[in-house]
C-alpha cells in the first residue's frame, strides 16, 4: 500500500485498526473498511474512501439477497454517493491511492485533469475538508486506515 501511495506523490501515514477519534479527527483523509467506523468517521466530518473486500461466494451470496446502492453507511443514509467505495475487484492499492489523492489534492486527477464534475462531495461539505485555521487537518499531512 504505502509503495502505491508513493507512486501517487503521497507521504500518508498509516494507522491500522480502530478507527479511535483521535486518528481521524487528526487526518485529512481516512481509508475506512465499510462498516459503523464509516459513520463514525462521517460524523467526524472527515473524507474518506470505503474499502471492502470478501470471499467471491460472500459478495455474490450477498447480491441475490441484499439489494442496495451503496454499502458505506454514510453513502446509505445519504441515498446518494457521498464518499467513494472501492469494493471487491475494485480495491486495489493504486486505485485507494488515486482517490485518496483525489481528496487530498483538488484539482489532481481525472475528473480536475478532464473538466469534468468535481469528485464526489465529502462529509461536511466540499471535498478537501481544511481544518478550522484553513490548513490541512488538525494533524497536517496524515491518513489513516
Amino acid at each position: 500500500m504505502a509503495q502505491a501511495f508513493s507512486a501517487h506523490g503521497l507521504q500518508p501515514t498509516l494507522v491500522h485498526g480502530r478507527a479511535h477519534p483521535e486518528v481521524v479527527g487528526a487526518s485529512d483523509v481516512a481509508i475506512v473498511a465499510s462498516g459503523t467506523a464509516t459513520l463514525e468517521t462521517g460524523l467526524m466530518l472527515r473524507p474518506m474512501v470505503v474499502v471492502y473486500r470478501m470471499s467471491t461466494l460472500s459478495w455474490w451470496m450477498g447480491k441475490l439477497l441484499v439489494k442496495v446502492a451503496f454499502v458505506s453507511l454514510v453513502n446509505l443514509l445519504t441515498g446518494r454517493r457521498v464518499v467513494p467505495e472501492l469494493l471487491q475487484g475494485a480495491l486495489e492499492p493504486g486505485a485507494v491511492a488515486a482517490e485518496v489523492q483525489r481528496i487530498w489534492e483538488p484539482g489532481r486527477g481525472a475528473a480536475g485533469a478532464t473538466g469534468g464534475p468535481a469528485r464526489a462531495p465529502q462529509p461536511g461539505g466540499a471535498a478537501g475538508h481544511r481544518g478550522p485555521r484553513g490548513g490541512r487537518g488538525a494533524g497536517g499531512d496524515r491518513g489513516a486506515c
